[in-house]
């Protein structure tokens, strides 16, 4: 097996999580967090149009379709999407609050209350 065979396995660890995976070179980032059991938000899908699964490579390299979701200074400090991410190499990968899936959905329990509270809707037993 050569080391550009696409049957090469590379390593991946997700931190804050402390997560450890082995991925085939190529599979695409958020796909493989996933399968991890890494929650990352991607409100649309992974088709890279939302800019929620933004993640930082602190080590390693990834082929990225650049969007405009990822300004120029993210990019240059190792930000990017996880949906348009495939791992070349392994990498170290911190994934931050604002992209963590529990931190969304408790974000979005909270407008659902407040808009319930706004709205003068109240829960009768």
């Amino acid at each position: 097996m050569t080391k550009d065979s696409p049957n090469k396995k590379v390593k991946i660890h997700f931190d804050p999580e402390n997560v450890d995976i082995v991925v085939g070179k190529g599979e695409n980032l958020l796909q493989a967090a996933i399968a991890a059991g890494v929650h990352i938000y991607a409100s649309c899908g992974g088709a890279g149009t939302c800019g929620t699964c933004k993640v930082l490579i602190e080590e390693g390299q990834v082929e990225t379709t650049r969007t405009e979701k990822v300004s120029e200074e993210e990019y240059q400090q190792g930000i990017r999407q996880a949906c348009q991410s495939r791992v070349l190499t392994d990498l170290i990968v911190y994934v931050p609050v604002e992209s963590r899936l529990e931190k969304a959905v408790m974000s979005r329990e909270k407008e659902v209350v407040a808009e319930a509270l706004a709205t003068g809707w109240r829960f009768k037993p």
